[in-house]
Protein backbone atom coordinates (compact mmCIF):
# COMPACT_ATOMS: atom_id res chain seq x y z
CA UNK A 1 0.00 0.00 0.00
CA UNK A 2 1.49 3.37 -0.95
CA UNK A 3 2.38 5.78 1.82
CA UNK A 4 -0.15 8.64 2.01
CA UNK A 5 1.23 12.03 1.02
CA UNK A 6 1.25 14.93 3.44
CA UNK A 7 -1.21 17.74 2.72
CA UNK A 8 0.21 20.83 1.04
CA UNK A 9 -0.13 23.04 4.13
CA UNK A 10 1.84 20.55 6.22
CA UNK A 11 4.59 20.20 3.60
CA UNK A 12 4.86 24.00 3.44
CA UNK A 13 5.04 24.33 7.22
CA UNK A 14 7.78 21.70 7.42
CA UNK A 15 9.77 23.30 4.60
CA UNK A 16 9.67 26.78 6.11
CA UNK A 17 9.60 26.11 9.84
CA UNK A 18 10.92 22.59 10.30
CA UNK A 19 14.55 23.64 10.82
CA UNK A 20 13.47 26.25 13.38
CA UNK A 21 10.87 24.27 15.36
CA UNK A 22 11.28 20.56 14.70
CA UNK A 23 14.04 19.64 17.13
CA UNK A 24 14.64 16.55 19.22
CA UNK A 25 17.54 17.94 21.26
CA UNK A 26 17.44 20.77 23.76
CA UNK A 27 20.62 22.33 22.37
CA UNK A 28 19.14 22.69 18.85
CA UNK A 29 15.89 24.10 20.26
CA UNK A 30 17.83 26.55 22.37
CA UNK A 31 19.75 27.73 19.28
CA UNK A 32 16.43 28.27 17.42
CA UNK A 33 15.08 30.32 20.32
CA UNK A 34 18.13 32.56 20.21
CA UNK A 35 17.73 32.97 16.43
CA UNK A 36 14.05 33.88 16.93
CA UNK A 37 14.94 36.62 19.39
CA UNK A 38 17.52 38.00 16.97
CA UNK A 39 14.89 38.36 14.22
CA UNK A 40 13.37 41.75 13.63
CA UNK A 41 9.79 42.34 14.72
CA UNK A 42 8.49 42.37 11.12
CA UNK A 43 10.07 38.97 10.43
CA UNK A 44 8.57 37.51 13.60
CA UNK A 45 5.12 38.94 12.72
CA UNK A 46 5.31 37.48 9.24
CA UNK A 47 6.25 34.03 10.59
CA UNK A 48 3.36 34.10 13.10
CA UNK A 49 0.90 35.26 10.41
CA UNK A 50 2.14 32.57 8.00
CA UNK A 51 1.73 29.86 10.64
CA UNK A 52 -1.80 31.13 11.39
CA UNK A 53 -2.63 30.95 7.66
CA UNK A 54 -1.31 27.36 7.44
CA UNK A 55 -3.41 26.52 10.52
CA UNK A 56 -6.54 27.86 8.79
CA UNK A 57 -5.77 25.73 5.75
CA UNK A 58 -5.44 22.69 7.99
CA UNK A 59 -8.77 23.45 9.66
CA UNK A 60 -10.47 23.85 6.27
CA UNK A 61 -9.04 20.52 5.14
CA UNK A 62 -10.26 18.84 8.33
CA UNK A 63 -13.72 20.39 7.88
CA UNK A 64 -13.90 19.09 4.31
CA UNK A 65 -12.88 15.60 5.46
CA UNK A 66 -15.45 15.60 8.29
CA UNK A 67 -18.18 16.66 5.84
CA UNK A 68 -17.27 13.75 3.56
CA UNK A 69 -17.36 11.32 6.51
CA UNK A 70 -20.76 12.68 7.60
CA UNK A 71 -22.15 12.26 4.07
CA UNK A 72 -20.88 8.68 3.93
CA UNK A 73 -22.44 7.92 7.33
CA UNK A 74 -25.75 9.38 6.13
CA UNK A 75 -25.63 7.07 3.10
CA UNK A 76 -24.89 4.08 5.34
CA UNK A 77 -27.77 4.98 7.68
CA UNK A 78 -30.16 5.36 4.74
CA UNK A 79 -29.07 2.02 3.26
CA UNK A 80 -29.49 0.35 6.65
CA UNK A 81 -33.00 1.76 7.00
CA UNK A 82 -33.95 0.50 3.55
CA UNK A 83 -32.51 -2.94 4.33
CA UNK A 84 -34.36 -3.15 7.65
CA UNK A 85 -37.65 -2.11 6.06
CA UNK A 86 -37.17 -4.70 3.33
CA UNK A 87 -36.54 -7.43 5.91
CA UNK A 88 -39.77 -6.74 7.82
CA UNK A 89 -42.81 -8.83 6.81
CA UNK A 90 -45.57 -6.98 5.01
CA UNK A 91 -48.94 -6.60 6.72
CA UNK A 92 -50.62 -9.18 4.46
CA UNK A 93 -47.87 -11.77 5.08
CA UNK A 94 -48.73 -12.39 8.76
CA UNK A 95 -49.84 -15.93 9.59
CA UNK A 96 -53.25 -16.61 11.09
CA UNK A 97 -53.23 -17.08 14.83
CA UNK A 98 -50.52 -14.47 15.38
CA UNK A 99 -53.09 -11.85 16.37
CA UNK A 100 -52.57 -10.07 19.67
CA UNK A 101 -54.62 -11.25 22.66
CA UNK A 102 -55.97 -7.73 23.00
CA UNK A 103 -58.36 -8.32 20.09
CA UNK A 104 -59.91 -11.48 21.61
CA UNK A 105 -63.40 -11.46 23.06
CA UNK A 106 -64.85 -14.24 25.28
CA UNK A 107 -66.80 -15.77 22.35
CA UNK A 108 -63.57 -16.33 20.37
CA UNK A 109 -62.35 -19.15 22.65
CA UNK A 110 -64.33 -22.45 22.79
CA UNK A 111 -65.78 -23.29 26.21
CA UNK A 112 -63.74 -26.47 26.59
CA UNK A 113 -60.49 -24.50 26.25
CA UNK A 114 -61.32 -21.98 28.98
CA UNK A 115 -59.88 -22.45 32.48
CA UNK A 116 -62.41 -23.64 35.09
CA UNK A 117 -64.39 -21.04 36.99
CA UNK A 118 -63.78 -20.76 40.70
CA UNK A 119 -67.24 -22.17 41.46
CA UNK A 120 -66.72 -25.24 39.23
CA UNK A 121 -65.98 -28.52 40.97
CA UNK A 122 -62.26 -29.12 41.14
CA UNK A 123 -60.75 -32.60 40.67
CA UNK A 124 -60.17 -34.70 43.78
CA UNK A 125 -57.21 -33.70 45.87
CA UNK A 126 -54.82 -36.48 47.00
CA UNK A 127 -56.35 -36.28 50.52
CA UNK A 128 -59.82 -36.96 49.08
CA UNK A 129 -58.74 -39.98 47.00
CA UNK A 130 -59.76 -43.43 48.19
CA UNK A 131 -57.23 -44.91 50.59
CA UNK A 132 -55.05 -47.76 49.41
CA UNK A 133 -53.82 -50.19 52.05
CA UNK A 134 -50.18 -49.51 52.83
CA UNK A 135 -49.22 -53.19 52.66
CA UNK A 136 -50.44 -53.37 49.01
CA UNK A 137 -47.80 -52.53 46.40
CA UNK A 138 -47.67 -52.83 42.64
CA UNK A 139 -45.23 -55.70 42.92
CA UNK A 140 -47.77 -57.66 44.97
CA UNK A 141 -50.50 -57.15 42.38
CA UNK A 142 -49.39 -60.07 40.24
CA UNK A 143 -49.17 -62.41 43.27
CA UNK A 144 -52.85 -62.07 44.17
CA UNK A 145 -54.52 -65.49 43.73
CA UNK A 146 -57.79 -63.96 42.59
CA UNK A 147 -56.27 -62.22 39.62
CA UNK A 148 -55.51 -63.73 36.29
CA UNK A 149 -52.08 -63.05 34.82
Amino acid sequence: MPKPQSPTFLATARAFYGPAFDHTKKKALSRSMVEWTEMEEDEQSFAVAHLAFLNLQAQASTQKLLTQVRDLLDEVAESLSVALEASLPEEGDEEEGDDDDEDLVPGDVPEDELPPDIDDELPLEPDDAPAVPSDHTDADAGDDPGEEG
